[in-house]
């Protein structure tokens, strides 16, 4: 690069996450080897929806096959600023000499009308800030960085909190045997969670056959890629799976209080006329090695906002019953154990979400629930105690940046961050014991 030693984009935010309304500060860091005449520094910031795709089409006049290109593009926002202009009446000088050079910049984002940040296979939902340096009667330099934006997602809203059920039924025959039923009833205890939450499941399996069967849980995610003229791609991606013991015949199970933890994947996206990212939860019956299984599909959200817990909320542990009578197993605890107080789950005493120190409107989130000001500012005084919300990079990884139309300098990887709940405070229930580990006679004597 000649003179060029170092030509990079700085965000001044610590972990490169904004929210609508945000204001995006950084600076373009230049280093020179030697001296190097500059006529302008420009830096721009985007943001694009786009979907691409290809498909084989037939040609209607000589049969033969070509390849046809899908595309689609929404445009959030794109704005420019010139931090240096050799023209401008201010400037002293369009020379700069070796070393260290820094070019400040803010950009103001829309405060409504944007989507979650999201890399998918056939399209993806960028922001990105791009730096330019024009040089007189040279090849100029470029240089690219995207950060995250999160479109947040409350998941403590009354129609995130609704417990969601269902169950189905089966007949399963196969030749000689005699014909038997599976069935499935799931429930969870509420439609949202965010990434780090753990999705809390009850079920029962009942197993009227002469098979053995195993009950599973695993999360879905939906990806819809739309484009115009109604063209349409979709991608299925399976996480966390959680496997139960397995089901004796004419047996039934239950999961009382079974857990399946959120990793970090992209929230829902639910406001993009381009890109749809849904998830459902599956609980199944599977009959090995047929294949055969009984399932049921729980749409949930993916949030940005992570629940709080009340203080009565509690928590009930798992068993498994075969004819009456009691088994644990590595999964499942037993059903007596004592009940688990989910306020230590979260981060204790906290009612309301936090989402940044640029998300602070506690007055409308005291009138999403009713309460008083006065409530709100209680919730605020809370907060300044609690350490701000964790963000943890997508377990899809990164992918490139680069234009393909022109030369980017500098590392052009990305990989976005989502809100990310560490559980830290989460200790498991003690261990139940018929055996009181103070009897009566013990505590006499510590009395007398």
């Amino acid at each position: 690069m000649g003179k060029l030693k170092h030509f990079e984009i700085i965000f001044h935010s610590e972990n490169d996450v904004y929210y609508p309304g945000d204001v995006v500060r950084g600076k373009v860091q230049l280093e020179l080897r030697n001296e190097l005449k500059i006529r302008t520094v420009k830096v721009s910031m985007r943001g694009v929806a786009r979907v691409h795709w290809t498909e084989a089409q037939n040609s209607t006049s000589n049969l033969a096959i070509y390849t046809e290109h899908i595309n689609s593009e929404l445009e959030y926002f794109f704005e420019k600023k010139t931090l240096f202009d050799s023209d401008s009446s201010a400037c002293q000088s369009d020379v700069f000499g070796k070393g260290r050079h820094d070019f400040e910049f803010s950009f103001q984002l829309p405060t409504s009308g944007l989507t979650t940040s999201f890399e998918g296979k056939y399209g993806n939902v960028r922001y990105w800030v791009k730096a330019e340096i024009e040089k007189p009667w040279s090849f100029d330099y470029r240089t690219k960085k995207a950060f995250t934006l999160i479109s947040p997602i409350d998941i403590n809203r009354p129609e995130y909190l609704i417990p969601l059920e269902k169950s189905k039924e089966k007949t399963f025959c196969c030749l000689w045997c005699t014909p038997g039923h599976i069935s499935v009833y799931a429930k969870t205890e509420r439609t949202g969670y965010c990434p780090g939450e753990s999705i809390l499941i009850n079920a029962e399996f009942e197993n009227h056959t002469r098979r053995t069967v195993v009950p599973q849980a695993t999360l879905h995610q939906t990806q819809l890629f739309l484009a115009a003229g109604g063209k349409v791609r979709s991608r299925s991606a399976k996480f966390t799976t959680v496997t139960g013991v397995a089901v004796q015949p004419h047996k039934t199970a239950i999961w009382d209080g079974q857990l399946l933890k959120i990793p970090p994947i992209s929230p829902s996206i639910l406001n993009c006329r381009l890109i749809r990212v849904e998830y459902t939860m599956r609980i199944s019956l599977n009959i090995p090695p047929v294949g055969y299984k009984c399932f049921v599909d729980l749409p949930i959200i993916v949030g940005t906002v992570p629940f709080h817990r009340t203080s009565s909320s509690s928590l009930s542990s798992t068993s498994i019953s075969s004819g009456g009578h009691s088994a644990t197993s590595p999964l499942i605890a037993s059903s007596t154990s004592t009940p688990l107080s989910l306020g230590a789950v979260s981060r204790t005493g906290q009612q309301r979400p936090y989402l940044s120190q640029q998300l602070r409107s506690l007055t409308t989130t005291a009138a999403v629930d009713g309460r008083s000001p006065t409530a709100a500012g209680d919730d605020r005084a809370r907060s300044n105690a609690t350490p701000p919300p964790t963000y943890a990079e997508c377990i899809n990884g990164s992918v490139d940046i680069d234009d393909e139309d022109e030369e980017i300098i500098g590392n052009t990887r990305f990989t976005p961050r989502y809100t990310y709940v560490n559980n830290r405070n989460f200790c498991p229930p003690p261990a139940y014991s018929e055996v009181d580990p103070y009897p009566e006679s013990s505590r006499s004597n510590t009395q007398t």
